[in-house]
C-alpha cells in the first residue's frame, strides 16, 4: 500500500479519518536505551472517527514497533497524545490508526 495515497484520501476527504505525526518533546526521564537528549516522542493527532469510537494505534519504525495502544477517541471523534511511542536514531517512523496511515517522517532524528 502506498502511504502518499492513504493520506492524500484521507486529507481531502472529510468522511474518512486522517492524522498526522511530528516529532514531540524530548524524553524527561530515560526509558530503555533513550535518554532525555537521544529521544523524542511522537505527536500524534488524528479526527474523523466516530464520537467515542475505539482507536488501535501502532506506532512504526525502522528499529522496531510499538503497540497496539487501545484509546478512545473523544466526543468530536478526534484524539492527540504525545505519550504513546518515541524513538531515537530511527528512519521511517509513521504511526497506524484502525488501519489508515500517518505521514512518513525519515530520518527520525533532527537534532
Amino acid at each position: 500500500t502506498s502511504t502518499t495515497s492513504t493520506i492524500a484520501a484521507s486529507t481531502t476527504n472529510p468522511d474518512v479519518p486522517s492524522f498526522t505525526i511530528a516529532r514531540g518533546e524530548f524524553l524527561t526521564n530515560p526509558a530503555g536505551s533513550c535518554t532525555p537528549t537521544t529521544c523524542k516522542r511522537v505527536a500524534i493527532t488524528t479526527g474523523g472517527w466516530e464520537p467515542n469510537q475505539t482507536l488501535e494505534i501502532t506506532c512504526f519504525s525502522s528499529i522496531g514497533t510499538t503497540g497496539p495502544y487501545t484509546k478512545t477517541a473523544d466526543r468530536k471523534g478526534q484524539f492527540s497524545s504525545s505519550t504513546l511511542c518515541f524513538y531515537g536514531n530511527a528512519k521511517n517512523v509513521y504511526v497506524e490508526v484502525n488501519g489508515v496511515t500517518s505521514n512518513v517522517i525519515t530520518p527520525w532524528k533532527d537534532w
